[in-house]
């Protein structure tokens, strides 16, 4: 028999499994950002912004290659058990990077490489993680399983950005990537922890027998259910004219502001503590607030900031304007998911997260365009673009569904 639902915000905290996914995911989540900055950074060095933009993109490949067979996987086998090897192959991963650079300096193959497998990883944990949070807090409780999980996990990514610009200056690369192994081999032993039966009892629901009827259910819920292909529309926006802006950072950070790889962290940091108190905030948003609009005016609000930071010179500015930017991702991520899970049935949960997995894939075309206007024309030019691309791609969703607008009617 069900437990009774358990109170949104923290008091899903109530449930001893759902705590350990939290604290999994603050493993995971530090493991991964740490093991970002080393990567790009040496990228930069060594390539230039156009390398950012592809090592950025090699991490969006497996995404585009992987993201709806990642999200039928999620509704087929066990999700703890999906997290479970994308945690034991994100460590192998990170220790294998820290041989190779104690044995030699870095060079752009295995950096590169180091980004792909690393996009296989955080493929599979999208499409599991999130419908793993709902199943244990329960599908009325969606919103603030998300939110507050992304909670945890950007407060880490704060930690692990800042502390992978420090650890990098300090003692290098090596020691870099020897400690993200370590993180997610904590995160791994967490996770290990959630009861098989609690998954058991909430991952139900009656799916299309065999793997392939399953793939093929998935591009079928893509074609026929308006509200999932709407968000993968909305998706792509988001990723080609705001998560892009990545790839200028650390020209931005180098060039720009001066402050070098520490600077770049701390950067990164402060975009993760903003997404922090973004999502916390969501995990109270009660059911009267209407997610469609809320998620276009959060996009154009990501837009002016991006316009802000390409006018800025000044690195306290920068670090404010970081925090906007990291709140504004934040939230589209988490209402992104919210607003596929709760348009489908719950036996089709892992697949609509699947398609928007997927769809984050298509940022490769965002990052390499950002990465070649650095190059040619300067970061500020760059996050210009992808600001007025944003505010333009907020106003045409609105334009295109009526239910992304706060007045439906005239």
């Amino acid at each position: 028999m069900r437990p009774p639902p358990l109170a949104g915000g923290i008091g899903l905290f109530a449930s001893r499994d759902y705590t350990l996914l939290w604290a999994a995911t603050l493993g995971s989540s530090g493991g991964l950002w740490m093991e970002r900055i080393v990567t790009t950074w040496l990228t930069l060095e060594i390539g230039g912004a156009p390398a950012v933009g592809i090592n950025l993109s090699m991490r969006l490949v497996p995404f585009l290659l992987l993201g709806m067979v990642a999200g039928t996987l999620a509704d087929r086998f066990p999700r703890r058990s999906i997290l479970a090897g994308v945690a034991i192959g994100s460590a192998l991963a990170a220790a294998l990077g820290a041989a190779w650079m104690a044995a030699a300096p870095p060079a752009l193959p295995q950096l590169m490489l180091i980004a792909l497998i690393s996009g296989v990883a955080n493929a599979f944990d999208m499409s599991a993680r999130g419908a793993l949070a709902v199943d244990l807090a329960g599908r009325e409780n969606a919103t603030s399983a998300i939110a507050l999980n992304a909670v945890g996990g950007r407060l880490l990514a704060a930690v692990g950005s800042l502390g992978g610009g420090i650890v990098l200056a300090a003692i290098g690369a090596a020691a870099g990537y020897a400690i993200v192994a370590v993180a997610h081999a904590i995160a791994l032993v967490i996770l290990l922890r959630i009861a098989s039966e609690s998954i058991a009892r909430h991952q139900s629901g009656v799916v299309p027998a065999g793997f392939m009827a399953m793939l093929r259910a998935t591009l079928g819920l893509l074609a026929r259910n308006p509200a999932v292909r709407m968000i993968f529309i909305a998706s792509l926006a988001c990723e080609t004219f705001g998560f892009s802006h990545q790839a200028a950072l650390p020209t931005l950070a180098r060039d720009i502001l001066a402050i070098g790889p520490e600077g770049l962290g701390a950067l990164t940091a402060a975009s993760s503590v903003g997404a922090t108190l973004s999502v916390l905030g969501l995990s109270f948003l009660g059911p009267f607030i209407r997610r469609q609009p809320l998620l276009v005016t959060i996009l154009a609000l990501w837009g002016g900031t991006l316009l802000a930071l390409a006018a800025t010179g000044l690195v306290p500015m920068a670090m404010g304007l970081m925090l906007v930017v990291g709140a504004c991702a934040a939230a589209v991520d988490v209402l992104q998911q919210t607003i596929a899970q709760m348009a489908v049935a719950e036996s089709e949960r892992g697949r609509a997260v699947g398609i928007w997995t997927f769809s984050i894939g298509m940022n490769v075309i965002g990052l390499n365009q950002v990465g070649y206007v650095v190059a040619l024309f300067g970061a500020p030019a760059s996050l210009a673009l992808n600001g007025v691309g944003a505010i333009a791609s907020a106003l045409l969703i609105a334009a295109l569904n009526p239910t992304f607008r706060w007045r439906t009617t005239a």
